[in-house]
C-alpha cells in the first residue's frame, strides 16, 4: 500500500542562525511590564500573565478532533506505539478528554467537574487501564453523570518527553451535542490541531466543513489532517478519498495546498508492525510520515512557534499602548493659543456630554432593557405554562387520537411508558425551541440596549453568554406504569352474563308469541340459540369500550400529572436561566459604563492638564511621548520578527 507525496516535512526556511527563543521572549516581557507601567496599564499585561506561564512551562498541546468513529483514539494509540492505551473498538466517548503527557510510569487519573453548589471538586482518583471505561465511555459513564473534567494519562514516552500534551477530544458529530462544545472549548489553546477523518465511512462532510470554518474563524492555527483506516479499502478509494478532501479543504474550508498538511495512515497496520518490528508494514501504515512530522516538524520548531503565539499576544497589547501614546502626542503637541481656546470647549462640551449620559442616558436605557427584558420573560414563561398545561392540547391530543384509533387498551397499558416517553421528546423539542427563541430576542435586546449606550453591539459577548446556557432539561423526570388490571375472570363473567340475559329475553318474548302463534314455534326456538351469540359478542364489545376509557382515563392522569412536573420543572430551569442573564446583561452595561466614564474622565484630565501647561512644557512633555511611542515601536518591531520567523 503506498502513500502519495503529502506535505509532511518539518517546516522550510529555517534560520542559519540559532535563535534563544526563550531570552528573547523573556526581554520582551520585561521589556512590555515596564512600557505598561509607564503609562499606568498595568492591567493590560496582568491579563498576559497565564500566556507566560504556558510558554516557560514548554508545553506543546496537540489537540486530536474529528466527528465520533473516526478512528481518533485509535490513531493516538498507535502513535504512540501503546495500542491498549485509550479505549477503542465500540467503546463511545462521554463529554470527556483524555490529556496524555509525560510521566516516568504509566498511570491513568481521573479528575473531576467542581460541585455545582459549593465549587469544590473531587480529590483526583488513580484507575487503572481496565477502569478506564467506567469513566471515559458512554457505557461506563453515560452523558457523564459522573461529571467527569478529564482523564490524564502519564506515559514515559520519548515524544511526550520532549514537552508534546496530546489531548484526545470526544468525537464532535452524531447525538452527543455536548461533544461540539468541549472540542470547541480546547481549541483556542491548542499550539496545533490533528483533524482526523477516515478511508471507508464518507469523504469530508458538510457538518466537518462548518466545524472546521468555525475552528479557523476562532483564530485556531496549525490544523493537520489524518485520514485513517486505509488498511479497510483499496488503494484507488482512499487515495481517491484524499484528492477529494484536499479539493474540499482548499476550496471550502480556505487553506492552501501550500500548507495543506494532509497523512493517510492505518492504525492496524501500525500495530502489526510494531509488534512484528516490520519496517515494510511501519513505512505502509503511514505513521513513519506522521512521526517524522513530528519530530523533525513540529516538536523541532516548537519554542519558535510557541513563540510567535507569544509575541502576537505581547503586539497586540503593544498596539493597544501605542494608540494611548498616540493620542497623548498629539495632544500634548505644539498647539497655538487659539488651538488651546478650542481644547478647552473641547472639555467643557465633552463634560457636558458625560454628565447628560450619566444623568438621563444610562439609567433610561437600562430601564427599558429591565422593562422589555420582563416583558420577554412573563411573555415565554406564558407559552411554557400554556404549551405544558395539563388540561391543554399536549395531553387531550394524544388521548382523544388514541380513543379515535380504538385502540385496544391492553395494547395502551403495554405502551404506556412508551407514550410518555414519546410525549416528554416532543414537549421537550417544543420547550427547546422556545427558548431558543427568548435567547434570539435576548441577544437582540442586548444589542439594541448597547447601541444606544455606547454606539456598538457586544456581539461577541452576548453570543458567549447565551452560548453558556442549554435548552431546558425535562429529560430527566421519570415516567410511570399504568395500573389498570383486565381480569380473564370478568371477561368471561361479562360474555357469559350477556348471552344469559339475550337467551332469557328471547325465550320470554318467544313463549308468548309461540302461545299466540304456533306456527312461529319453530323459528323462535332457532333464534333463543342464536342471539345469545350476539348478545355475548355484543357484550365483550362494550367490556372493551369500557376497558379502553379505563385506561385512557388512567393515562390521561398519568400525562396530566407529568405535564405538571415538566410545567414546573420548565418554568424553574427557564427563571434560572433568564435571571442569569439578565443578571449578566446588567454587569455588562454596568462594566461597559465604567469603562466608558473612565475613559472620558482619562481624557477630560489630559485635556485639562494639556490647557494648563505652557507651550515650552507641552513640548517637553511632548518630546517625552515621542521616546515612549519610540519605545513602543522597537517593541513592535521585535516581536514582528520573531512572529516572521518560519514554523
Amino acid at each position: 500500500m503506498k502513500h502519495p507525496p503529502t506535505n509532511s516535512g518539518p517546516p522550510r526556511n529555517l534560520p542559519n542562525a540559532p535563535v534563544d527563543y526563550r531570552a528573547a521572549i523573556g526581554a520582551a516581557w520585561v521589556q512590555l511590564q515596564k512600557l505598561a507601567r509607564a503609562e499606568e496599564r498595568q492591567g493590560l499585561v496582568t491579563q498576559l500573565e497565564p500566556v507566560m506561564q504556558r510558554f516557560e512551562l514548554g508545553l506543546f498541546r496537540l489537540v486530536v478532533m474529528g466527528e465520533i468513529k473516526k478512528g481518533k483514539s485509535s490513531f493516538v494509540n498507535a502513535l504512540l506505539g501503546e495500542h491498549d492505551l485509550l479505549p477503542t473498538q465500540s467503546d463511545v466517548a462521554t463529554s470527556t478528554v483524555y490529556k496524555l503527557l509525560y510521566g516516568p510510569q504509566r498511570k491513568f487519573k481521573v479528575f473531576f467537574q467542581p460541585d455545582i453548589d459549593t465549587g469544590k471538586r473531587r480529590e483526583v482518583v488513580e484507575v487503572s487501564r481496565e477502569e478506564l471505561k467506567d469513566y471515559g465511555t458512554e457505557d461506563g459513564n453515560p452523558k457523564n453523570e459522573k461529571r467527569v473534567d478529564f482523564i490524564g494519562v502519564e506515559l514515559p514516552h520519548p515524544l511526550l518527553k520532549k514537552g508534546l500534551v496530546l489531548v484526545d477530544t470526544p468525537g464532535v458529530g452524531g447525538l452527543f451535542r455536548a461533544h461540539r462544545d468541549i472540542s470547541l472549548r480546547y481549541a483556542p489553546n491548542a499550539d496545533a490541531v490533528f483533524f482526523v477523518l477516515d478511508s471507508v465511512e464518507a469523504v469530508i462532510s458538510k457538518d466537518e466543513i462548518q466545524f472546521l470554518r468555525e475552528l479557523t474563524s476562532k483564530g485556531t492555527k496549525r490544523i493537520f489532517f489524518v485520514q485513517t483506516k486505509t488498511d479497510m479499502t483499496d488503494t484507488e478509494q482512499w487515495q481517491a478519498w484524499e484528492i477529494r478532501n484536499r479539493q474540499v479543504l482548499c476550496e471550502n474550508v480556505g487553506i492552501p495546498a501550500a500548507n495543506l498538511y494532509y497523512f493517510p495512515v492505518s492504525s492496524k497496520l501500525k500495530k502489526i508492525a510494531d509488534k512484528r518490528h516490520d519496517g515494510q508494514r511501519l513505512t505502509d501504515s503511514g505513521f513513519l510520515t506522521v512521526l517524522d512530522f513530528l519530530h523533525r516538524g513540529l516538536m523541532a520548531t516548537k519554542e519558535r512557534q510557541m513563540a510567535g503565539d507569544v509575541a502576537r499576544c505581547f503586539l497586540q497589547t503593544c498596539q493597544q499602548l501605542a494608540l494611548g501614546v498616540q493620542e497623548q502626542v498629539h495632544l500634548y503637541q505644539d498647539r497655538s493659543k487659539e488651538e488651546s481656546d478650542r481644547v478647552r470647549e473641547d472639555y467643557r462640551r465633552v463634560k457636558q456630554e458625560l454628565e447628560e449620559w450619566n444623568r438621563t442616558t444610562y439609567p433610561e436605557q437600562v430601564q427599558r432593557f429591565g422593562d422589555q427584558f420582563t416583558v420577554l420573560r412573563q411573555k415565554a414563561v406564558q407559552q411554557l405554562q400554556e404549551e405544558l398545561d395539563p388540561g391543554g392540547p399536549a395531553v387531550t391530543e394524544i388521548v382523544g387520537q388514541l380513543r379515535e384509533n380504538q385502540t385496544d387498551p391492553a395494547k395502551i397499558v403495554d405502551a404506556a411508558r412508551d407514550i410518555q416517553q414519546a410525549w416528554l421528546m416532543a414537549v421537550a423539542e417544543r420547550v427547546g425551541q422556545l427558548q431558543r427563541e427568548f435567547n434570539v430576542q435576548v441577544s437582540a435586546l442586548m444589542s439594541d440596549t448597547c447601541q444606544a449606550l455606547f454606539a456598538e453591539e457586544p456581539t461577541t459577548a452576548v453570543g458567549h453568554v447565551l452560548a453558556q446556557h442549554p435548552d431546558v432539561d425535562l429529560e430527566d423526570i421519570p415516567t410511570a406504569e399504568l395500573s389498570v388490571h383486565f381480569g380473564r375472570f370478568e371477561a368471561l363473567r361479562n360474555v357469559v352474563f350477556g348471552g344469559m340475559t339475550t337467551f332469557a329475553m328471547v325465550k320470554f318474548a318467544g313463549g308468548g308469541l309461540a302461545m299466540a302463534f304456533p306456527p312461529a314455534a319453530p323459528v323462535i326456538g332457532l333464534a333463543a340459540f342464536a342471539v345469545p351469540i350476539i348478545g355475548m359478542w355484543c357484550a365483550s364489545n362494550e367490556l372493551k369500550c369500557r376497558r379502553r376509557e379505563e385506561a385512557l382515563a388512567k393515562l390521561q392522569c398519568v400525562l396530566q400529572n407529568l405535564a405538571r412536573r415538566c410545567q414546573r420543572q420548565a418554568i424553574n430551569q427557564f427563571s434560572e436561566i433568564a435571571a442569569s442573564y439578565e443578571r449578566y446583561a446588567r454587569d455588562t452595561f454596568r462594566n461597559a459604563a465604567e469603562q466608558a466614564k473612565e475613559t472620558l474622565q482619562q481624557r477630560l484630565k489630559q485635556v485639562e492638564e494639556v490647557g494648563l501647561q505652557t507651550k515650552e512644557q507641552r513640548q517637553a512633555e511632548g518630546q517625552s511621548l515621542q521616546r515612549r511611542l519610540q519605545e513602543i515601536r522597537d517593541l513592535e518591531q521585535s516581536l514582528q520578527s520573531l512572529m516572521n520567523k518560519p514554523a
